[in-house]
């Protein structure tokens, strides 16, 4: 799993959860093993956002599939573009 590769980089994986958990075993197995894990899934986006820009993150994967909004976030600029 990606998890166990990163611990051999300089890299940190956040992974910040949108929606409540489900209890299944994926949802499980992620936030045990990932160093950083925040369910933020009864946050405003503009707080998630705000998170996001002080965790310092420099690459952001939505892993959720298609959404009406994509965030682009980096340490000193928030942009958002909206898709069509």
């Amino acid at each position: 799993m990606f998890l166990d590769y990163q611990r051999s980089v300089l890299l940190q994986v956040f992974c910040y959860a949108l929606s409540q958990s489900d209890g299944s075993e994926w949802r499980q197995r992620i936030s045990a093993e990932a160093e950083h894990f925040v369910d933020v899934s009864s946050m405003s986006s503009d707080s998630i956002a705000h998170l996001i820009c002080d965790d310092q993150i420099q690459i952001l994967v939505n892993l959720n599939g298609y959404t009406k909004v994509i965030m682009l976030i980096s340490t000193s600029v928030l942009q958002i573009l909206e898709t069509l």
